[in-house]
């Protein structure tokens, strides 16, 4: 997915807009795998797979204060990972103020 497929959200701080600009960019060719986990698109984990595997995985999740963000500004970390053999998942999570915090946190605990 990318950010423009997602349903909207509230605006990105003013000295956060060059950050989100800049992860994309670096970001831009690198596709990864989106696997759901819930109804809602923001539930979901794009996995970026090695081409020689060495079994770890590395899983991250994003920053924005659990009111804004996306797994894909994560993307752009993949290559440094997979050249090494590492599976990179990016996570995704609900984000207030449609499902307030502890929302996004408890669904990546598994609570």
């Amino acid at each position: 997915m990318q950010p423009k497929d997602y349903p909207p959200q509230d605006a990105l701080a003013e000295f956060a807009q060059p950050y989100a600009a800049e992860v994309m960019k670096r970001a831009d060719g690198l596709a990864a795998k989106d696997v759901l986990y819930g109804d809602d698109p923001y539930q979901s984990v794009g996995i970026h797979k090695p081409l020689h595997p060495n079994g770890a995985v590395f899983a991250f999740i994003h920053g924005g204060g659990w009111t804004n963000g996306y797994k894909e500004w994560n993307d752009f970390m993949a290559p440094a990972f997979t050249g090494q053999g590492v599976t990179f998942v990016s996570i995704g999570y609900r984000l207030a103020p449609m499902h307030l915090f502890p929302a996004g946190l408890d669904e990546q605990l598994g609570i």
